[in-house]
């Protein structure tokens, strides 16, 4: 089933058991391991993309529309004559939350992607560690400390990967 969710509506959240990802009107806001109680708050869920030179805030082009189903969130906002949409999916028996941004042009426009920025927000908790994939071109692996533990000693952690067909 899909229904469409005005864009003021509370917060949402896709659970497969293993995974619960938060959501709010704007995007994602938490994500939690319930099995080990493990809990990553985001202060926001920026997406931004520079096509043709300029800089689009995703987040910022006003309310989205917004359809649910119960493996997919997905955020549409348009900017004549773009539409984009945001995309999160959790299928049943995984451990992670897929994102996928994907720009469409009205008339078939052309156009060029010169940047992408999947994620630019700040963690509700103290990185112990991180790992840049290929300088932060392809992810990154942060590591959180146990809670109550000290802060240098990493307990868990969490895997962002950009996936991009066109990178080499």
């Amino acid at each position: 089933l899909s229904a469409a969710v005005p864009a003021a509506a509370e917060d949402m959240a896709l659970d497969n058991g293993r995974l619960r990802a938060v959501f709010n009107d704007r995007g994602l806001v938490s994500l939690a391991a319930p099995q080990t109680g493990r809990l990553l708050t985001l202060s926001a869920d920026p997406s931004s993309i520079t096509l043709d030179g300029a800089v689009v805030d995703i987040g910022s082009l006003g309310p989205a529309e917004i359809e649910t189903t119960p493996a997919k969130i997905a955020y549409r906002y348009t900017r004549d004559p773009y539409t984009f949409d945001v995309i999160y999916e959790l299928k049943p028996a995984r451990d992670f939350l897929t994102k996928q941004i994907v720009v469409t042009s009205a008339r078939g426009r052309v156009f060029r992607v010169q940047e992408v920025k999947p994620l630019a927000a700040s963690l509700g908790l103290p990185v112990a560690d991180e790992l840049k994939l290929a300088g932060g071109s392809f992810g990154a692996v942060c590591r959180f400390a146990a809670a109550g533990g000290p802060p240098a000693a990493p307990a868990w952690g969490i895997f962002f990967l950009l996936q991009n067909p066109f990178m080499a």
